[in-house]
Formats: C-alpha cells, sequence, structure tokens
C-alpha cells in the first residue's frame, strides 16, 4: 500500500491513527456524556434510575443493531468514507439536540438516533485503520485507535463536560461535546480517502462487489466465532467492574471516595496504556498467545482486588496488573479484521460488536445488578472476574492471524496476502 510505504511521521498511515483515536475518543465521550450528567439533568427532567438505564440501553442496543447493518451495507455497496462523515455528523447533532430535551421522551429519540449513528462510526474507525496499516503496525495502530475510549471517553471526558456544566450548565455542556465531532468530520470531507477493500484480483479499485457467498466467509471463520465469544466475556469484565467498583471499594473495603477515585484512575490510565502496548507486542509474538497471557493476568487483577483490603496496595497491586489487560482490541477488531476477506472486514467487526453489546452490555450488567441486591456487592466482581477467564480459557480455541508471527511459523495468512494496493 503505497501511503504505508512512504516514510517519516507525516504519511496518510499516521494520519489515520491519529484522526481514527480522536474519532473513538469522541463517539465514547458523547455516548457517556449522559452517565456524567445524569446528576445534573435528572432532576431536571424529573428521570428515575429505570429512565436513566433505558436511556443507556435504547442507545447500546440502537449501537449494537446499526454497526452491523451498517457495516454489511459498507462492505455491499461501499462508501465508508461517506458514511463514516454522515454518521459522525449525525451523532455530534444528537448531542447537541440532547441538551435541548426538555421531555424524556425527547431526550430518549436523542439517544437513539445517537446510538443508530455511533454504531458504524465505531466499526469504521478500526476498518480505516486497518486498512492503512502495515503488516508489522497493525496490532499497534488499532491498539492506539481503541485506546482513545480510556483515554479520551472514561478519563478527560468526565472532568470536561463536569467543569462545562458548573460554568455553564448541563445543557451547553452536550453542545460543547458535539463541536470537535463537526470539526473532525469537515476535516475528513477534504482529507480522508475511501479505504481500498479489494483483494488483488481487483487492483486499482476502492471497492469489490461481494456476493452472499462471499458473505458467508464470515460465518465460516473460526475465528468470527471465538471473537463474538470472548467479547461477550470481555464487555462482562469490562462493564461490570466499571459499573460496580465503586460501590464495592466504598461499601465493601471501605475505601474513601478520594480513595476510589485514585484508584479507578490508576486503573484506567494502566489500562489506557495496555490497550496499545498489548496489541503491539501480539504484532510480533502473535494474537493468541498474547491475549491468553493478557486474559489470564486480568483474572488475577481482578481476583487479587477482591482480596486486597489495603489502599496502598491495592493501587500498586492494581496498577502493575492493569497494564497487561490491554486485550479487548485483539479480539474486537485485530484479530476480525485478519481472519476474513479484506472486504468484508466491516461486517466480522460490526457482528463482534453486535454481539458484544447486546449480551455483554445488556444483558450481563442487569444480570449483576440482580445478584448484587441478592448476595452483595462482591458477586458483580466474581461475575466481572468471570468474564476475563471466559477470554482466557476461549484464547486457546484461536486460530493465529499475526503476519509476521505465522511467517515466523513458516505460514502465510492467505486474506492479507490478498490486500491491494492502495488507490491513488
Amino acid at each position: 500500500m503505497s501511503s504505508v510505504g512512504k516514510k517519516g511521521f507525516f504519511r496518510y498511515e499516521n494520519f489515520i491513527v491519529i484522526v481514527m483515536f480522536m474519532a473513538y475518543g469522541l463517539i465514547m465521550m458523547d455516548r457517556l456524556t449522559l452517565a456524567f450528567l445524569f446528576p445534573f439533568l435528572g432532576p431536571e427532567l424529573h428521570m428515575d434510575g429505570k429512565q436513566f438505564g433505558l436511556a443507556m440501553s435504547v442507545l447500546g442496543i440502537c449501537w449494537a443493531v446499526s454497526s452491523y447493518v451498517f457495516g454489511s451495507i459498507s462492505d455491499f455497496v461501499g462508501g465508508k468514507k461517506w458514511i463514516f462523515i454522515i454518521s459522525t455528523f449525525v451523532f455530534s447533532l444528537a448531542s447537541v439536540f440532547t441538551g435541548m430535551s426538555h421531555l424524556f421522551l425527547f431526550l430518549l429519540l436523542t439517544r437513539a438516533v445517537m446510538g443508530i449513528a455511533e454504531g458504524p462510526a465505531i466499526g469504521l474507525t478500526q476498518v480505516f485503520t486497518a486498512a492503512n496499516s502495515s503488516n508489522e503496525r497493525r496490532g499497534l495502530n488499532m491498539g492506539i485507535v481503541q485506546s482513545a475510549s480510556l483515554l479520551v471517553g472514561t478519563s478527560l471526558a468526565p472532568m470536561l463536560v463536569i467543569s462545562v456544566t458548573m460554568a455553564y450548565g448541563w445543557r451547553s455542556a452536550f453542545s460543547f461535546v458535539a463541536i470537535p465531532g463537526i470539526i473532525l468530520a469537515l476535516v475528513c470531507v477534504k482529507y480522508l480517502k475511501e479505504p481500498v477493500m479489494t483483494t488483488k484480483g481487483h487492483a486499482g479499485q476502492t471497492h469489490q462487489k461481494i456476493t452472499m457467498a462471499d458473505y458467508a466467509v464470515v460465518f465460516k471463520q473460526r475465528n468470527t466465532w471465538v471473537c463474538l465469544i470472548t467479547v461477550v466475556g470481555m464487555m462482562t469484565w469490562y462493564l461490570t467492574s466499571n459499573m460496580f467498583f465503586t460501590s464495592f471499594f466504598i461499601n465493601v473495603k471501605h475505601f474513601s471516595a478520594g480513595q476510589v477515585a485514585i484508584l479507578m484512575g490508576i486503573l484506567g490510565f494502566a489500562s489506557f496504556l495496555s490497550q496499545w502496548s498489548i496489541s503491539a507486542i501480539s504484532d510480533r509474538f502473535g494474537r493468541k498467545p498474547v491475549m491468553a497471557i493478557s486474559g489470564f493476568i486480568t483474572v488475577v487483577a481482578v481476583f487479587a482486588l477482591l482480596q486486597i483490603s489495603d489502599f496502598t496496595v491495592a493501587c500498586v497491586v492494581g496498577g502493575l496488573l492493569y497494564l497487561g489487560t490491554g486485550f479487548p482490541p485483539l479480539m474486537m477488531a485485530i484479530i476480525p479484521s485478519e481472519s476474513v476477506p479484506r472486504p468484508l472486514i466491516a461486517t466480522a467487526i460490526g457482528l463482534i460488536i453486535m454481539g458484544g453489546e447486546v449480551i455483554g452490555g445488556v444483558l450481563v450488567p442487569t444480570f449483576a445488578g440482580i445478584m448484587a441486591d441478592k448476595f452483595g456487592l462482591a458477586a458483580p466482581v466474581w461475575i466481572s472476574m468471570s468474564g476475563a477467564a471466559l477470554v482466557f480459557v476461549f484464547s486457546f480455541a484461536l486460530k493465529e492471524s499475526a503476519p509476521q508471527k505465522l511467517e515466523q511459523m513458516g505460514l502465510v495468512n492467505e486474506f492479507l496476502e490478498e490486500a491491494a494496493p492502495e488507490a491513488a
């Protein structure tokens, strides 16, 4: 691919990583702003906890379905650049309209529209990254892009939107988070190129017509189903721990609110570093062993936090162990993009996002809440650990897909070998 082959920092490959990192972070910021600002807007809109949960769930379900549907549409008809740009405009405007809400039903509608728009955008960030990455940097690049969810979406976002809310009100905060998305979309109109999603028999084209027989290949790949199972485990671990860790540490371990804020910050920053570093390590040593080891470290990390009652020890041990928890990009994007024909990457990633969102993102947290009410706050933490264990166990069923590792083994990834040169 010509752009990949160019040397120096100012090459298109690096431009894509930067732009898609920003897009991924903004998507997560827009999605989570409602959660960060619910204490401010809830009383004004007369929303209770059930309505808040419904608003978050509606967005999640719409996100899940649209990621798969529009991912498949983009594979069949092309136009990934414009699907991405339009989606970015729409979810940014949906944030503005959320800030205009005076009725719960209107807010619910804006969140549904946001979910529909963010679903294809989140998958396409990784499609653009995979299509424009060299084999040697695919894992690193895709890990960097997905790590934005932690740095921008869950670390910087709450500080920014709460600060704006305190100064100008919660309605202005929703408009504030929309501005970067609109600017990013305008940048992409001028500089983003349609990704080359063709096999070597279609050199010079950006889109290759696919048939239903081609489409069925996605569902025949072992890695598709293994990634679908492991992403459910990942969402179980990630969402359940994020939902219940604060309450668990305050009410069970008796840490102060300030201590918990510090601990969660340490875990979050370690996770951010881990997502791109683990992905980069997998470029050299293989996706399968690195994901298995990372899954095991995550099990140990959650178990350790269950047992530790000293704040300082929890920070040190938790922070160190969470440096090894960076497996999410592997099963959500990297392995799927290497396990199907190039023209079907968006479908594969969309399918896996849908499975993770519906099962791991909606059903499991609800079940964890029921278990917390019945057995106490330690129960969701055990459920979180079981999700990581699922990742560890099913990692052994993966078929290795990393090109460098396969080369060391004297093998070739047939799907990556099909990649066409980038169109000028």
